[in-house]
This record gives C-alpha cells, structure tokens and sequence, in this order.
C-alpha cells in the first residue's frame, strides 16, 4: 500500500470517531477496544479513529494504545471541562462509550452538542435512555436478546476481535508436564463473588498422575480448594498481559476447564481457546450465558452445579473417548468465521457507514 497516498485520503474524506473508555487497565473491554483500534488503524481510510480517557484511572494499556494510534490520538483529560472543550475542538462525528451500558459520562449534552452521534457499547446489556444514542452495540446476540432489543435494527451485535495465536510454542518443558499427559486450564479472576469450583471438583473426580490442571490468576478460594480435595498436578501461574504468555499457555493445554458463577456474556477467553484449537467445557450461569452461542458445538455446557456430567465428559476427554481432532477443527473454524480482527474490523466500519 502507498503510505502517502493513504494519508492523502484519509485526511480529505475522513470522519473523526472518538472511543472513550473510563481507564486504561487490564480488563477484558480494554484489551478488545485496543485489538479492534489496532487493525481500524492499519486498515480503515474512512474514519479517523481516537482514544479518551481519564487520566486518573489505570494506564496499564496506554503504550499499546499509543502503538496504534499514536500519541496524537490520544486524549486524556482530567475533567469534564476538559473533554467537553476538546469535544468541541474535535467535533467528531461519532462519539463510542464502552461501558456497563447505564447511563454515564460522557453522553451528557454538554458533549452532544459537539458530536453527531452517540454510539454505546453496552457490555452488560444495560440501558440508556438519557439521551439519544444512534447504534447499542452488544457482544452477543444473547445479550441483545436479553435486553429485549432482538429486531431492532439500530440495537446491533459485534463480538468483540480475537487475535491469531502469537506464537506455537508452549509451557511443557517449563513446567515439567509430559509431552502425553492429559492438561486441563482456567484463566481466572481473583473474585470471590464469581468463583465456581465445578471445574475443580469435577477434576478431583478424575485426575490421574498423568493428568495436570494449569491454572492462571486463580484466587484464595480456589487455592484453598484444590489443597482441601488433595488435588494432584495442579499448577498455579501469574496472570499476565503478554500475548506470548498467554498464547503459550493455551498451546499447553488441551481443553478449556472454565468455570464463572455468573455465567459469561461472550467469553474472550472462550474464543482464545478456539483459537487456538483448544475445546471448551463450561456450565450454565445466573444471569450470563452466551457460553452456549460463543463454544457452539466445539465444546460442551453442563447444568448448573452438575458436577458429575463436568467429570464424565473430562474423562471423556483423557480416555479419547470424544473425537478430540474433530473439536479442535471446529473450534478454530468457528474463531475464522466469526471474531477475527479482520471479520469485527470490517463490520464495525458498516455500523459506521450506516450512520453517514
């Protein structure tokens, strides 16, 4: 691609979209809202795309963000003031909260007067009736379901981009796992208001010495629950933000052991999983579960609480007893076909278009 002649139609024909979100941590809207920002920025010439936030909240993530866009397109602010009078600088002709959804800054009319439409990414399916809001986006037709907006055409569905695996290696060797062992995995939040131990019980049913269980981020109760039931091969790993890490842990498992009381509303971790070719097993949630719409048929989702069905189809898994290569195909199908960062990219700047 001619550089130049990019930037030469991008500063004639573009329209200046602005993505806010609170903070810059490690959570799961920001790492997705900087995958999706990273391939608009290599590959949208319609739109010129920014990032907001508040200075005072985590910056964890900035000098990712920076990478993709540049710091010229970075706005921190501290202060109302201060971005409502940067808004009206900017005049940007579409203004993206991600967030919970509930009404919040910046959509207020101070900061509309300045911008041509509202776009709200509502993580949790929540509502905003305080202002006008062009396009609610969710990450799942379950949440958009669940909100009651299923054939509104203005209420729309974009899951949220997952990238290729980073690399092909894996943790084996470092953590002394057999090449022919059986590995189960979680990556975890450190939360006791969400911790379920189907997963963990369901192991202590069938774990061998040939099995392992790698677990990443896992809290208190976890930890105290695998020392309780005398779980054998069970290894503990820091939770991080390194794409290589991560992608090193998912290419030393062979099955996704997930497990959240409040079920998922669109598992990134679900489709890192497939992804990488690694079948999921999962449980029904209260009140989330768009577990059964992200793993399809690549994986599995027991009732809730039912630790024995968990178990029998762990066993399954270790006893070769499931057409394992057959899921794993499935599983990185179904990523190629739905939540690529190409596939998300593409239809994000339609939500765009359709607004113009």
């Amino acid at each position: 691609m001619n550089f130049s002649a990019g930037l030469a139609s991008l500063s004639l024909e573009n329209k200046k979209v602005v993505h806010h979100l609170n903070g810059l941590g490690m959570g799961g809207s920001e790492g997705m809202t900087q995958i999706l920002l990273s391939y608009l920025a290599q590959n949208d010439m319609k739109y010129e795309h920014y990032l907001a936030y508040k200075l005072e909240n985590d910056k964890d993530r900035l000098p990712f963000f920076r990478d993709a866009l540049g710091s010229r397109n970075i706005i921190g602010y501290n202060g109302e003031a201060e971005f409502e009078h940067k808004m009206e600088s900017l005049k940007p002709f579409v203004l993206h909260r991600v967030s919970a959804g509930i009404p919040e800054y910046p959509f207020v009319p101070e900061v509309k007067k300045h911008v041509k439409h509202f776009i709200s990414t509502s993580v949790f399916a929540d509502q905003d009736s305080s202002t006008e809001i062009s396009k609610v986006i969710y990450v799942s037709q379950h949440l958009k379901l669940r909100a009651g907006f299923g054939d509104n055409p203005n209420h729309v569905v974009l899951r949220n981009s997952i990238e290729a695996p980073a690399v092909h290696t894996n943790l084996r060797e470092e953590l002394k796992i057999p090449k022919d062992a059986f590995v189960f995995g979680k990556i975890g939040r450190d939360d006791a208001n969400i911790y379920d131990p189907i997963n963990i019980k369901a192991y202590a049913q069938i774990a061998t010495d040939n099995t392992f269980f790698i677990l990443v981020n896992a809290g208190k109760l976890v930890r105290s629950d695998c020392v309780r039931l005398n779980l054998p091969n069970v290894i503990f790993l820091d939770p991080t933000s390194s794409k290589v890490r991560l992608s090193q842990f998912y290419n030393t498992i062979d099955v996704l052991a997930d497990a959240r009381k409040d079920g998922h509303c669109n598992a990134a971790v679900h489709w890192e999983s497939a992804a990488h070719g690694k079948p999921v097993i999962s449980h029904y949630g209260v009140p989330y579960n768009g577990m059964v719409e992200t793993i399809q048929d690549t994986g599995f989702v027991v009732l809730p609480g039912d630790v024995d069905e968990y178990a029998r189809i762990m066993k399954a898994f270790v006893d070769g007893v499931i057409d394992y290569k057959s899921l794993s195909r499935k599983s990185v199908i179904n990523w190629q076909n739905t939540c690529t960062p190409r596939i998300i990219g593409k239809k994000y700047i339609k939500i765009l278009d359709s607004l113009v």
